[in-house]
């Protein structure tokens, strides 16, 4: 099965075609409850953003957990498999989108994920500061939070990417074949850690 699921979304990632969204498995996630890859994909797509980069987060973030919450000491509470922060929801709201919606519909959490990822990344620039402010913020009192946060998604990005390039030499996160005709999905390729001054 783990096989089959790393296969699916690899290929999904790299080829970006209809069809290989149609045919992919689905993912179980720790709850028992199904989490489509192809959410994953289609957010990837929309935001242009890695999917694999988005699912290390939704991993790091909620164990991939649809119904995840958690209560931070701040009062804030984060919501769903990509634990979106309740200071969000004000925007979220305004487009449909309410906790409900974040903790029963995986696919609308990872697409609100990717979008807020999406606002950080026109903040800092596709880098792995822009992945420490998805989670930490942007606030200068919080760069170690950032830089800690970064380094854990980090982790997990290098080991699935590696893994592809393992799996299929020559591939580096390009969209090729059927892909060329969609907008390429820019990809962070960092071989290093993220910098202390994330």
């Amino acid at each position: 099965m783990v096989s089959r699921f790393w296969t699916s979304l690899f290929a999904m990632a790299l080829l970006g075609t209809a069809e290989a969204v149609l045919a992919a498995p689905q993912a179980t996630a720790g709850s028992g409850s199904e989490l489509p890859l192809q959410c994953f994909v289609a957010a990837g797509q929309r935001y242009r953003i890695d999917p694999m980069l988005l699912y290390a987060i939704a991993e790091v973030e909620s164990n991939l957990v649809p119904s995840a919450t958690n209560r931070n000491r701040n009062g804030s509470v984060d919501y769903g498999v990509m634990q979106i922060n309740s200071l969000h929801l004000p925007k979220l709201k305004g487009i449909g989108i309410d906790e409900r919606r974040l903790l029963e519909e995986p696919c609308v959490s990872v697409h609100a994920g990717a979008s807020i990822l999406a606002e950080m990344i026109a903040r800092y620039g596709y880098t792995w500061a822009a992945v420490g402010a998805y989670n930490a913020g942007g606030g200068t009192a919080r760069g170690a939070a950032r830089h800690q946060y970064a380094t854990k998604v980090w982790r997990r990005y290098s080991a699935m990417v590696s893994t592809r390039e393992r799996a299929m030499p020559g591939t580096r996160g390009e969209n090729e074949g059927a892909g060329r005709r969609r907008k390429k999905i820019k990809t962070i390729m960092l071989q290093s850690r993220p910098e202390e001054s994330v």
